[in-house]
C-alpha cells in the first residue's frame, strides 16, 4: 500500500502535523493577552485600562467585583407613611409582645431560647392532658404551640374522626379573611397551623381555638403582607382522630 512505502509515511506525516503548525503559527502571531492586574490603583485607571478576554478588547473595570450601592432613603424611595408597610415575600409585620398573650408567649420563647415548641412545629409540645386543659383553658388557648397539629388522638372507639364543615380550598386577596371551620368534640381544643405565614386572629401563623357546644371550632385566617401564593394549613384536635388540611389562595 501506499502508506507503507517510506513516501506514503512521509506525506502522512506531513498531513498530521501540519495542523499542529497551523496552530502554532496562529499562536504565535497573536497579541498576547494582557491580564488584569491584581491591585488596579484607581476605579478610573481600570475603567480606562483596556485588556484582551477571549479574543475580545474590554475595559479592565469590567472584571472588578460589584461594588457595595447605597440604600435609599424612605424619602428618596417616595413611601407614603400614612400607608400600612408593604412587605416583600417570606416577610411579615413586626409584632409587640403587648399585642397579645400569644405573641408574648412566641416572645418569650425567643428572648429566653426556651420553650422551642412555641416558635416552630418542628419541635412537639408536651402530650396534651385532658385535666390540664380542662383546670386552665385560658393559657392552653393562649399559648402558642404550632405543634399541636401533631397531636391527632388515635382512631377508637368513641373517638370521633375531625371534620370540616366548609371547603377545604379558599382564595382570598392580601388582607382578606377566611374562616376555617373543624369539627371535634365539644369543648376540645383545636389547632389551626399555616406552614407559609399568614395570620390568625391572635396575628400569628398558628391558633388554638375551642369548640363550641356543637363541636365546631372556627379561626379566621388572614393573608397579610409579605403572604402570598397557596397557604397550606394544617388543623387537628388532640380528642379526635385524623388532620385536615387547607390550601388557601392568596393574591395581590
Amino acid at each position: 500500500m501506499f502508506f507503507s512505502t517510506p513516501w506514503g509515511r512521509l506525506v502522512a506525516g506531513a498531513v498530521l502535523i501540519t495542523p499542529v503548525i497551523a496552530i502554532a503559527a496562529y499562536m504565535a502571531s497573536r497579541p498576547a493577552v494582557e491580564l488584569p492586574a491584581e491591585n488596579a490603583p484607581t476605579a478610573l485607571a481600570s475603567r480606562d485600562r483596556m485588556i484582551e478576554i477571549g479574543g475580545v478588547r474590554r475595559p479592565a473595570s469590567d472584571l472588578e467585583g460589584r461594588r457595595s450601592v447605597r440604600k435609599l432613603t424612605a424619602a428618596e424611595r417616595k413611601i407614603d407613611p400614612k400607608k400600612p408597610a408593604e412587605y416583600p415575600y417570606g416577610r411579615s409585620p413586626l409584632l409587640s409582645p403587648e399585642e397579645n398573650p400569644s405573641v408574648a408567649s412566641a416572645y418569650e420563647a425567643l428572648k429566653t431560647g426556651k420553650h422551642p415548641e412555641r416558635i416552630t412545629p418542628l419541635v412537639s409540645p408536651e402530650p396534651y392532658n385532658r385535666i390540664k386543659y380542662e383546670a386552665n383553658k385560658e393559657e392552653y388557648l393562649t399559648t402558642v404551640e404550632p405543634g399541636r397539629v401533631w397531636q391527632a388522638a388515635q382512631p377508637d372507639e368513641g373517638v370521633p374522626a375531625i371534620q370540616a364543615t366548609v371547603g377545604k380550598r379558599h382564595f382570598i386577596k392580601q388582607g382578606e379573611s377566611v374562616r376555617l371551620t373543624a369539627k371535634t368534640k365539644p369543648g376540645a381544643p383545636v389547632t389551626f397551623t399555616s406552614t407559609n405565614l399568614g395570620a390568625f386572629e391572635n396575628r400569628l401563623p398558628s391558633i388554638t381555638v375551642a369548640a363550641n357546644q356543637d363541636g365546631v371550632a372556627e379561626a379566621a385566617f388572614t393573608g397579610i403582607s409579605g403572604t402570598i401564593g397557596k397557604v397550606p394549613i394544617l388543623a387537628s384536635s388532640p380528642e379526635a382522630s385524623g388532620r385536615l388540611r387547607f390550601i388557601v389562595s392568596v393574591t395581590k
